[in-house]
């Protein structure tokens, strides 16, 4: 039953390009996995489901598109630094009120300004970057309403977050699994069942996205978003005190 997660959030991902990681992640923890094996799993899925996406979007615009790719590897890194010296209640707790602060920022942070600094827009990827990787989520439905944010039309700053969403899940999952002690050969067949439903659901949703509404299942995701948040917030704080 597990194996549909992936599926079903490839589909949706497809559709709506929001909330992979953001409900990925908090599941596997949910359901017992263990936090740091959890981020590794739900980020490598999310980095084979945007792939294609991040890979158009980094031939449009190589040298920022580059510079942008540095910088998540930098944050992702120093992200990580943080999380593995936390407690794993407060890693929950930030995981759960990152994922609350996804759905408020889609639904109330719709600002644009006229120009484009491209100084603004290494801060802003960086920053989200960092919070992103210390909550252990993807991150894309942060990225692009915090670059509109900062003045970046949404074409624009969808197009830069696929690059850092592609980059930052990869980077982060590799330095997750780098101090997970744990036997990777007894897990392979996990990811790889992971990465395989992940990489479907991503074609079917392809495939239906142009016959469904997108809006209705952003909607949908906003729920199950704030619904495994408010559990994960719960679990950390009871965790905690």
């Amino acid at each position: 039953m597990l194996y549909l997660v992936p599926f079903l959030m490839g589909v949706a991902f497809a559709i709506t390009s929001v909330g992979f990681g953001t409900v990925l992640v908090p599941v596997l923890i949910i359901t017992g996995h263990d936090p740091v094996f959890s981020k590794v799993l739900g980020l490598s899925s999310a980095a084979l489901a945007i792939l294609p996406r991040a890979f158009v979007n980094f031939t449009k615009d190589f040298k920022r598109s580059l510079i942008i790719a540095l910088l998540v590897v930098v944050a992702s890194k120093l992200g990580v630094l943080l999380a593995i010296r936390l407690p794993v209640a407060i890693v929950n707790v930030i995981t759960g009120l990152t994922a609350l602060l996804v759905v408020v920022a889609r639904r109330f942070f719709e600002i644009s300004f006229k120009g484009v600094n491209n100084f603004l827009l290494y801060i802003a990827i960086f920053m989200v970057a960092f919070w992103v990787a210390c909550a252990g989520i993807t991150g894309g439905i942060l990225y692009v309403p915090f670059l509109a944010f900062f003045g970046f039309d949404i074409k624009l700053a969808t197009s830069f977050a696929s690059v850092a969403v592609f980059v930052g899940s990869c980077a982060s999952s590799v330095y997750y699994a780098a101090y997970l002690p744990i036997e990777w050969t007894g897990l392979f067949k996990k990811l790889l069942l992971f990465w395989t439903m992940a990489f479907l659901g991503g074609l079917v949703g392809t495939g239906i996205a142009g016959k469904v509404s997108a809006e209705k299942f952003s909607k949908i995701m906003d729920v199950i978003i704030v619904i495994l948040a408010a559990i994960l917030l719960i679990k950390g704080l009871a965790e905690t005190f």
